[in-house]
C-alpha cells in the first residue's frame, strides 16, 4: 500500500531516480493511474516497466491523455468529424510506436497488450491554440489513498534520462486540509477531460 512507501514530498531529477525512487513503487501498489501529459514517447516505458507490468492482474486500469499540437483549422476540422483526425492520430501512433531496441519493443509490446485487453486507454487532447501543457498523474491503491503527482515532467525518455524536472506530490492520508483540496480539483479536471467536457480541449480515443 502507499502507506508503506518511503515517500518524498518532492522529487528532483538530478537528485532523485524519479522512475525508480517515485513512479516504480508507486504503480506497484496502484489500483488505478491517470496520466496527464504535454508528450508522450513509447521509450519512456522502459522506465516505469517494472510498475506497469502489476496492471495486467488484479482489475487495475491506467487512463493516459497526451496532446498533439495542431493548426486552429485542422482543430475545427476534428471536432466536425472530418477524416483529417484518422490521420492525425495514426500519425501520432507512429510516433508513440518508434522504438530502438529490443527492450523498448518489449515494452511497446506489454503496452500493445494492455492496451488490447482493456487495461490500458490512451485518449489525444486537440487544442486549437496554445499548448496543452498539463502534467500531473492520479493514484489510488486499494486503501483508497490517493497520491496526486505534479510537475515538470513529460511522460518521455528525455524526462526521465536527460531533463531537469521537478515532481511534487500530495498525499491524501498526510495532508492538511488545504493541501488536500488539491486532491479532488485534479479528479475532477482528469475527468472533465477524459469525458471530453471541457472547452479548453477536444479528447478523443484512436478508435473513435
Amino acid at each position: 500500500m502507499f502507506r508503506d512507501l518511503n515517500l518524498l514530498p518532492v522529487y528532483f531529477s538530478k537528485e532523485k531516480d524519479i522512475a525508480r525512487d517515485f513512479y516504480n513503487p508507486v504503480l506497484m501498489e496502484a489500483r488505478t493511474f491517470d496520466r496527464v501529459s504535454a508528450f508522450f514517447s513509447s521509450r519512456a516505458l522502459a522506465y516505469c516497466a517494472e510498475g506497469l507490468e502489476h496492471f495486467q492482474s488484479g482489475g487495475k486500469v491506467c487512463r493516459i491523455i497526451v496532446s498533439k499540437d495542431i493548426s486552429e483549422e485542422d482543430y475545427n476540422s476534428i471536432v466536425q468529424g472530418y477524416k483529417l483526425k484518422e490521420s492525425l492520430l495514426n500519425e501520432l501512433c507512429e510516433s508513440i510506436t518508434t522504438t530502438s531496441s529490443y527492450k523498448e519493443e518489449q515494452n511497446l509490446s506489454n503496452l500493445a497488450y494492455l492496451i488490447a485487453t482493456g487495461v490500458v486507454e490512451i485518449k489525444i487532447a486537440f487544442v486549437k491554440r496554445g499548448c496543452f501543457h498539463y502534467k500531473f498523474g492520479i493514484y489510488t491503491d486499494d486503501n483508497n489513498d490517493i497520491i496526486v503527482s505534479n510537475g515538470s515532467d513529460n511522460f518521455t525518455e528525455n524526462a526521465f534520462k536527460e531533463n531537469a524536472e521537478a515532481l511534487t506530490i500530495t498525499c491524501s492520508w498526510q495532508s492538511s486540509t488545504f493541501d488536500y483540496k488539491k486532491i479532488p480539483e485534479y479528479q475532477a479536471k482528469f475527468s472533465e477531460l477524459w469525458e471530453n467536457r471541457s472547452d479548453e480541449a477536444y479528447v478523443v480515443a484512436p478508435t473513435d
